[in-house]
C-alpha cells in the first residue's frame, strides 16, 4: 500500500512538472514567434511604404497631380496583395487626404499619426485595439506611419494598417497542435520517468519495508541490494549493523532493566524506612514530654491508692477516690492512645479526610507538651472546603514535623519572646500541569514568630540531611520527608522567611 501511494505521488508530480515545464517553454516560443512575425510584418510595411513612395515619385514626374486615378488604382492592388487592410495618405500640396480599404481604427487617430510622421520626418509604429491571442489579449491593429519624399517641393505622408487577428488565429491553430504533442510527450516521459524512478527507489523501499515488517528477533538479517552499491544498499547495510547491535545488546538491556527494577524496589523500601525513621524521631521527642505528663497522674493515683488502704475512710470518700483515680487513668490512656496513633506503622490508606479535624487533633496533642509550654498555637481555619484524598497518617506526620520545627525555631531565638504559631487555611484556584481549567486547592500555612531562616539556606532546606540546627538536635530529614509526602499527594510545599520577623511554610493540596 505504501509503495502504491508513493508511485501515485511520483506519477502525479512528475506529470505536473513535465507538463508545466514544457508549457512554459511553449509560451516562450509562442511569444518569440509572434514577435518575429510582427517584426516581419513591420519590415513588409516599410517595403510597402517604399513602393508607395517610388510610385508617387514616378507619377509626379509625369504630371502635376501625383494622386491621380491610375496611382490610386495601383496602390489599391499593392495594398490588397500585401495583406494590409487599409492605407491613409495626406497630400501637403493640395491639403487633401486619400484612404484605401476598410480600417477598424478611428479616422482622426490616423490623421494625427500621419501628420505626426510628416512633421517629425520619422517612421512611427503604433498598436491599437485588443483581440484574444492564445491565452491572453493583445493589440489587434498595427499602424505604420511614415513621411513620403516625392521631391523638394512635393511632400506627403502615409499610414498603413494591418489587422493582426490573422496572426493570432494562426498562433491558436498552431498552439492546438502543440498542446496535443505536449500531452502525448508528457504521458510518454512520465511513464518512462516513473518506471525508472520506481525501479531505483520504490521497489527497494518496498522490499526494505516488507523485510522490516517481517523481521523477527531471531530471524536472519536482510539486505536490499547485494550486488549493487548505492544509497539503498548502504542504508540496508546500516540497518543490518543496527539490528545486529540491538540483538547483541538485548541481554545487557534485560539485565539492566532487572537491576533497575530491583534498585527501584530498594529505593521505595528505603523511602518508607526513611519516613518511618523520621516519624519515630518525632515520636521520641513527643515521648519525652509525655513521660513527664504521665508521671503526674501516676503520682496522684498512687496517693489515692494509699488513701484507700486506710480503714477509717467512709464509703463516700472511697467512691470519690476511686472516681478520681479512674479520671487520672483515663487521662493517661488518652495520652498513650494519641502517641500510639501517631507512631503506628500502617499501610498507605488513602481516603477522604477533613484537614480541619486533623489540625484540631494535633493541636490537642501539643497542648500537653512541655516543648510548647510557652508557645501559643492559634488556628484560623477559614477554608470552606477542607476535604482531601490522602493518607491521614502521612498528613499527620507532615503537620507534626512542621509544628515541631516552628517550636524549635522559636526556642532558638536569642531573645526571650512569647512564641506564637499560626495555622491558617484557605481555598485557592490553581492551574496544574495537564489541566486546562483552574483546580480548587487547599492552602495550609504554618507561621511562627521565630528568628527566621537565612536567605542562603532557604533553597536547601528541603534537601535530605540538610539542617540549620546544632549537631545532635536535628537529622535534616524532617522537611525532606514533608516534601516527599506532599509531592506524592500531587501538591507542593514552599517556604517564605524574613530573618527579622517570621517564617511561613505553605502547603497546597488538591481538594477532593
Amino acid at each position: 500500500m505504501f509503495a502504491g501511494r508513493l508511485k501515485t505521488y511520483l506519477t502525479i508530480n512528475t506529470a505536473f512538472f513535465l507538463f508545466f515545464g514544457m508549457l512554459m517553454i511553449d509560451l516562450v516560443i509562442i511569444r518569440l514567434d509572434q514577435r518575429a512575425l510582427v517584426k516581419s510584418e513591420i519590415s513588409k510595411g516599410f517595403i510597402l511604404i517604399a513602393a508607395f513612395e517610388s510610385g508617387l515619385q514616378q507619377s509626379a514626374i509625369q504630371q502635376d497631380d501625383f494622386f491621380n486615378i491610375k496611382t490610386r488604382s495601383l496602390f489599391r492592388n499593392i495594398l490588397k496583395q500585401s495583406g494590409f487592410t487599409s492605407a491613409f495618405f495626406s497630400n501637403l500640396k493640395n491639403l487633401k487626404n486619400y484612404s484605401f480599404g476598410e480600417c477598424g481604427i478611428n479616422r482622426e487617430k490616423l490623421i494625427l499619426l500621419t501628420q505626426k510622421a510628416r512633421l517629425t520626418e520619422k517612421k512611427i509604429t503604433s498598436f491599437y485595439g485588443s483581440a484574444w491571442n492564445v491565452f491572453w489579449k493583445k493589440k489587434r491593429y498595427l499602424v505604420i506611419s511614415s513621411p513620403l519624399i516625392i521631391d523638394q517641393n512635393k511632400t506627403a505622408s502615409v499610414s498603413i494598417v494591418l489587422d493582426l487577428i490573422k496572426i493570432y488565429s494562426q498562433a491558436r491553430h498552431t498552439q492546438q497542435t502543440i498542446l496535443i504533442y505536449l500531452l502525448i510527450n508528457t504521458a510518454i516521459l512520465t511513464f518512462i520517468s516513473v518506471r525508472r524512478i520506481s525501479h531505483v527507489t520504490v521497489k527497494p523501499l518496498k522490499r526494505l519495508l516488507n523485510d522490516a515488517e517481517h523481521f523477527r528477533e531471531n530471524g536472519d538479517l536482510f539486505l536490499i541490494h547485494e550486488k549493487e552499491s548505492n544509497e539503498f544498499s548502504r542504508l540496508s547495510s546500516s540497518l543490518n549493523s543496527m539490528l545486529q547491535r540491538i540483538s547483541n545488546d538485548k541481554k545487557k538491556l534485560e539485565r539492566s532493566l532487572k537491576s533497575l527494577e530491583k534498585t527501584n524496589q530498594k529505593l521505595k523500601a528505603a523511602q518508607k524506612e526513611l519516613v518511618k525513621a523520621e516519624k519515630l524521631a518525632s515520636v521520641g521527642r513527643l515521648s519525652a514530654g509525655i513521660a513527664h505528663e504521665i508521671g503526674n497522674p501516676l503520682s496522684i493515683i498512687i496517693g489515692y491508692l494509699e488513701l484507700l488502704k486506710q480503714q477509717e475512710i467512709n464509703d463516700n470518700e472511697k467512691n470519690d477516690f476511686l472516681r478520681r483515680t479512674e479520671d487520672e487513668i483515663n487521662r493517661i490512656n488518652t495520652i498513650i492512645r494519641q502517641l500510639l496513633d501517631f507512631s503506628r506503622t500502617s499501610k498507605e490508606n488513602v481516603k477522604n479526610i477533613s484537614v480541619h479535624e486533623l489540625i484540631n487533633e494535633i493541636s490537642e496533642v501539643f497542648d500537653i507538651q512541655p516543648l510548647l509550654s510557652d508557645i501559643t498555637i492559634k488556628l484560623c481555619l477559614s477554608a470552606e472546603k477542607d476535604t482531601l484524598a490522602a493518607d491521614p497518617d502521612q498528613l499527620r506526620q507532615v503537620f507534626m514535623n512542621l509544628v515541631i520545627n516552628a517550636a524549635d525555631s522559636i526556642a532558638s531565638s536569642p531573645e526571650k519572646i512569647k512564641g506564637k504559631i499560626y495555622i491558617t487555611t484557605e481555598n485557592i484556584e490553581q492551574t496544574l500541569s495537564g489541566s486546562a481549567a483552574p483546580v480548587k486547592m487547599l492552602k495550609i500555612m504554618f507561621t511562627d514568630n521565630g528568628p527566621g531562616i537565612p536567605e542562603a539556606d532557604i533553597e536547601n532546606i528541603f534537601d535530605p540531611f540538610y539542617t540549620t540546627k546544632e549537631p545532635g538536635k536535628g537529622t535534616g530529614l524532617g522537611l525532606y520527608v514533608c516534601f516527599m509526602i506532599v509531592d506524592k499527594m500531587g501538591g507542593n510545599i514552599k517556604v517564605k522567611s524574613n530573618k527579622q520577623n517570621n517564617t511561613t511554610i505553605s502547603i497546597t493540596l488538591p481538594v477532593s
